[in-house]
């Protein structure tokens, strides 16, 4: 189903990678209407631009309401994919195979092909469900897409100076990368204004939960961007004493939710910018012991 959201969002920008290229759509436009003057294809191609976004923005909506549907079990999700596939597969061959007033079909036939790729995900997914497989949660009836990423830095300073490193918010912008601000109090429960900067990004805020506290130990905060479910995030620091002068670090972070999947450069970028953020403790740690 993720392959039907993402042929959707493609046949949805198609038409405006074609206007700046090959132009196909003005090309049949005009061969239609001889007589159209450039201002007035350039009119059609526009109009036929808004129908085709405000389609594939539905269309979008659709595909994650239904991935949402199949991954939480939705007892209706079998009937409620099969109707987005024949409405979808309709509005696309009716874009192929219905003519305007010069007896072509409006819609160009490389754009109109486009248009039903999202329609063979469909099908491939409504043939799935109604044999009993879930296509977008790898045969699992429930819960969402997840992936983590795990890492760690040996420091040369105690658990108790790292700790004090990692829950000095106040500090984090002085010391830290990623970090431009984090605002709140280490403890359990309490909501932190927490804006991080990507390597390559612009600054990013949202506001994750404290889920863990416990002393020179584990620290771990969870939080969404736009909404739950779709893009959730749990961060965790986790303290490792190797002796009364080294400590290992592990900082992981774990993702769940629909657009997951798609978000794959985003997720690497975090595991840069996490990788910076290692590097940085152990300098500030360790320099807090010298």
């Amino acid at each position: 189903m993720y392959v039907g959201l993402v042929l959707t969002v493609v046949a949805t920008i198609a038409p405006y990678i074609d206007r700046a290229t090959s132009n196909t759509l003005a090309h049949h436009i005009r061969g239609d209407y001889p007589a159209y003057t450039r201002a007035r294809v350039d009119s059609a191609v526009t109009a036929w631009l808004v129908i085709l976004t405000v389609i594939g923005a539905v269309g979008v909506a659709a595909w994650i309401w239904t991935i949402w549907a199949v991954r939480t079990g939705k007892r209706w999700a079998r009937s409620a994919v099969t109707a987005m596939f024949v409405l979808g597969t309709s509005t696309a061959l009716t874009a192929l195979l219905t003519e305007d007033t010069s007896g072509d079909a409006g819609l160009s036939p490389l754009l109109a092909w486009i248009g039903l790729l999202p329609g063979v995900a469909g099908l491939a997914a409504v043939t799935m469900l109604w044999r009993g497989k879930h296509p977008s949660s790898n045969d699992e009836p429930k819960g969402t897409a997840m992936t983590q990423i795990s890492t760690s830095v040996d420091i040369d300073a105690p658990s108790a100076t790292v700790w004090k490193v990692l829950t000095d918010f106040d500090a984090y912008p002085l010391w830290n990368p990623v970090e431009v601000s984090m605002k709140g109090q280490p403890v359990e429960g309490s909501v932190l204004e927490h804006t991080a900067r990507l390597p390559g990004r612009k600054p990013m805020t949202f506001r994750p939960t404290i889920t863990a506290v416990r002393d020179q130990q584990e620290l771990a905060w969870k939080g969404a961007l736009w909404r739950p479910g779709l893009f959730d995030v749990l961060h965790e620091f986790r303290l490792e004493s190797l002796s009364d002068q080294h400590t290992r670090l592990h900082q992981d972070e774990q993702f769940r939710g629909l657009l997951v999947p798609l978000l794959a450069g985003t997720l690497r970028t975090t595991e840069r910018g996490i990788e910076l953020a290692n590097r940085a403790i152990k300098r500030r740690a360790e320099s807090m012991t010298e």
